[in-house]
């Protein structure tokens, strides 16, 4: 089971789960050493990276060659870190983040709004507008 880091843009997994997974073969060096803080409390640096293919979902939907950062070394006990996390970029990949209406509220007076779809240049001001609104 993989955990979710909003905060991340990378996946990362750990070189004992890697090692268990025999798939250690798929390695390649980074051109520099990423360094993390894994759901704001575990700091991780890796210097290699992996392209695996996992299903994930309800529909248990394939994902190809995604790559993940690997930290950590094959003899690490893993008790306490996560050994796969999942960040920002491949779960908008995976479709996997939605806003459902009972958590939606709305921002205090005063407080700018931005609709971001695919970054900042094609952001939208809402000018106070609601999401029924659009």
């Amino acid at each position: 089971m993989a955990k979710v880091d909003l905060a991340l843009t990378h996946n990362y997994i750990s070189r004992r789960l890697l090692h268990e997974l025999g798939a250690e073969s798929g390695l390649t060096a980074t051109e520099a050493t990423h360094t993390a803080i894994l759901l704001g409390t575990y700091f991780v640096e890796a210097s290699e990276h992996v392209k695996l293919d996992f299903v994930a979902g309800r529909a248990d939907t394939l994902f190809n060659d995604v790559d993940f950062a690997v930290y950590g070394g094959k003899d690490d006990l893993g008790d306490t870190v996560p050994d796969v996390v999942v960040g920002l970029r491949t779960l908008r990949r995976m479709k996997a983040l939605a806003l459902t209406e009972e958590y939606a509220i709305a921002a205090k007076e005063g407080v700018d709004v931005w609709l971001a779809y695919k970054g900042p240049e094609q952001a939208v001001h809402l000018n106070g507008q609601g999401h029924d609104e659009l």
